[in-house]
Protein backbone atom coordinates (compact mmCIF):
# COMPACT_ATOMS: atom_id res chain seq x y z
CA UNK A 1 0.00 0.00 0.00
CA UNK A 2 1.34 3.52 -0.65
CA UNK A 3 -0.11 6.83 -0.39
CA UNK A 4 -1.10 9.11 -3.08
CA UNK A 5 1.97 11.17 -4.39
CA UNK A 6 4.57 8.94 -2.20
CA UNK A 7 7.32 10.33 -3.28
CA UNK A 8 8.99 7.14 -1.91
CA UNK A 9 7.72 4.63 -3.80
CA UNK A 10 9.95 3.50 -6.33
CA UNK A 11 12.62 3.36 -3.18
CA UNK A 12 9.98 1.24 -0.86
CA UNK A 13 9.55 -1.21 -3.94
CA UNK A 14 13.42 -1.56 -4.48
CA UNK A 15 14.21 -2.01 -0.75
CA UNK A 16 11.02 -4.82 -0.60
CA UNK A 17 12.42 -6.49 -3.64
CA UNK A 18 16.00 -6.38 -2.99
CA UNK A 19 16.04 -7.43 0.92
CA UNK A 20 12.57 -9.30 1.18
CA UNK A 21 11.03 -10.54 -2.17
CA UNK A 22 14.44 -11.47 -3.76
CA UNK A 23 15.33 -13.41 -0.53
CA UNK A 24 11.75 -15.70 -1.02
CA UNK A 25 13.29 -17.07 -4.65
CA UNK A 26 10.04 -16.30 -6.32
CA UNK A 27 8.46 -15.33 -9.27
CA UNK A 28 8.17 -11.24 -9.02
CA UNK A 29 5.01 -11.45 -11.36
CA UNK A 30 3.47 -12.94 -7.68
CA UNK A 31 4.02 -9.68 -5.98
CA UNK A 32 2.02 -6.35 -6.60
CA UNK A 33 2.47 -2.61 -5.94
CA UNK A 34 -0.10 0.14 -6.15
CA UNK A 35 0.65 2.69 -8.12
CA UNK A 36 -0.50 5.55 -5.13
CA UNK A 37 0.27 8.11 -7.97
CA UNK A 38 -1.83 7.32 -10.22
CA UNK A 39 -4.53 9.92 -10.44
CA UNK A 40 -7.11 7.33 -10.76
CA UNK A 41 -7.27 5.86 -7.18
CA UNK A 42 -10.36 3.92 -7.98
CA UNK A 43 -8.92 2.49 -10.86
CA UNK A 44 -5.95 1.29 -9.13
CA UNK A 45 -8.17 -0.71 -6.23
CA UNK A 46 -10.00 -2.41 -9.53
CA UNK A 47 -6.20 -3.02 -10.31
CA UNK A 48 -5.31 -4.79 -7.16
CA UNK A 49 -8.90 -7.04 -6.96
CA UNK A 50 -8.11 -8.21 -10.84
CA UNK A 51 -4.86 -9.34 -9.57
CA UNK A 52 -6.12 -10.80 -6.25
CA UNK A 53 -8.74 -12.54 -8.50
CA UNK A 54 -6.14 -13.71 -11.57
CA UNK A 55 -3.48 -15.47 -8.79
CA UNK A 56 -6.51 -16.81 -6.35
CA UNK A 57 -6.19 -14.71 -3.57
CA UNK A 58 -3.32 -13.49 -1.53
CA UNK A 59 -1.45 -16.04 0.35
CA UNK A 60 0.16 -13.64 2.89
CA UNK A 61 -0.35 -10.00 3.69
CA UNK A 62 1.84 -8.13 5.32
CA UNK A 63 -0.01 -4.96 7.46
CA UNK A 64 0.78 -2.56 9.89
CA UNK A 65 -0.66 -1.11 13.01
CA UNK A 66 -1.30 2.38 13.48
CA UNK A 67 -1.12 4.89 16.12
CA UNK A 68 -4.73 5.09 16.55
CA UNK A 69 -5.52 1.13 15.60
CA UNK A 70 -5.84 1.31 11.58
CA UNK A 71 -4.46 -1.79 10.23
CA UNK A 72 -3.09 -1.16 6.91
CA UNK A 73 -5.36 2.01 6.35
CA UNK A 74 -8.23 0.51 7.03
CA UNK A 75 -9.17 3.61 9.60
CA UNK A 76 -11.26 3.03 12.96
CA UNK A 77 -14.50 2.59 12.27
CA UNK A 78 -13.93 0.96 8.60
CA UNK A 79 -16.74 -1.46 7.44
CA UNK A 80 -15.18 -4.97 7.62
CA UNK A 81 -16.74 -5.52 4.60
CA UNK A 82 -14.72 -3.61 2.25
CA UNK A 83 -12.29 -4.60 -0.26
CA UNK A 84 -9.38 -2.83 -1.79
CA UNK A 85 -10.10 0.53 -1.60
CA UNK A 86 -9.77 4.49 -1.08
CA UNK A 87 -8.74 5.22 2.41
CA UNK A 88 -9.68 8.54 3.73
CA UNK A 89 -6.60 8.91 6.17
CA UNK A 90 -7.43 9.91 10.18
CA UNK A 91 -5.99 13.41 11.01
CA UNK A 92 -3.30 10.64 13.85
CA UNK A 93 -2.18 8.80 10.71
CA UNK A 94 -1.64 12.28 8.66
CA UNK A 95 0.82 13.60 11.52
CA UNK A 96 2.60 10.50 12.03
CA UNK A 97 2.85 9.49 8.18
CA UNK A 98 5.08 12.77 7.70
CA UNK A 99 8.16 11.11 9.30
CA UNK A 100 8.47 9.21 5.94
CA UNK A 101 9.16 12.48 3.91
CA UNK A 102 11.65 14.84 3.43
CA UNK A 103 9.38 17.64 3.20
CA UNK A 104 6.08 18.85 4.50
CA UNK A 105 3.19 16.46 2.41
CA UNK A 106 -0.55 16.74 2.53
CA UNK A 107 -1.57 13.00 3.28
CA UNK A 108 -5.38 12.84 2.68
CA UNK A 109 -5.92 9.24 1.02
CA UNK A 110 -4.36 5.95 0.40
CA UNK A 111 -5.16 3.39 -1.52
CA UNK A 112 -5.38 -0.32 0.92
CA UNK A 113 -6.68 -4.00 1.08
CA UNK A 114 -9.37 -3.27 2.86
CA UNK A 115 -10.61 -5.76 6.09
CA UNK A 116 -12.32 -8.60 3.19
CA UNK A 117 -9.51 -8.52 2.00
CA UNK A 118 -7.42 -9.58 4.85
CA UNK A 119 -9.83 -12.18 6.39
CA UNK A 120 -9.83 -13.89 3.15
CA UNK A 121 -6.11 -14.08 3.07
CA UNK A 122 -4.29 -17.32 3.69
CA UNK A 123 -1.79 -15.67 6.58
CA UNK A 124 -1.98 -12.37 7.96
CA UNK A 125 0.81 -11.17 9.59
CA UNK A 126 0.61 -7.40 11.34
CA UNK A 127 3.54 -6.07 12.42
CA UNK A 128 3.75 -3.09 15.27
CA UNK A 129 7.03 -2.13 16.65
CA UNK A 130 7.75 0.46 19.26
CA UNK A 131 6.66 0.87 22.89
CA UNK A 132 4.37 4.07 21.96
CA UNK A 133 1.74 1.36 20.41
CA UNK A 134 1.73 -0.75 23.66
CA UNK A 135 -1.67 0.42 24.81
CA UNK A 136 -3.42 0.20 21.69
CA UNK A 137 -2.21 -3.39 20.68
CA UNK A 138 -3.40 -4.00 24.41
CA UNK A 139 -6.53 -2.25 23.77
CA UNK A 140 -6.93 -4.83 20.38
CA UNK A 141 -5.96 -7.80 22.19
Amino acid sequence: MFLKKNLLQDSKQTFLIKKFFKQLNKNKKKFFFCDGRNNNLKKECEAVEDFIIRHDGIDVSIVGLGMNGHVGMNEPGTSPALHSHVAEIDSVTQQVGQKYFKEKMQLTKGITLGIANLMEAGHVILLVSGSKKAAIVKRIL
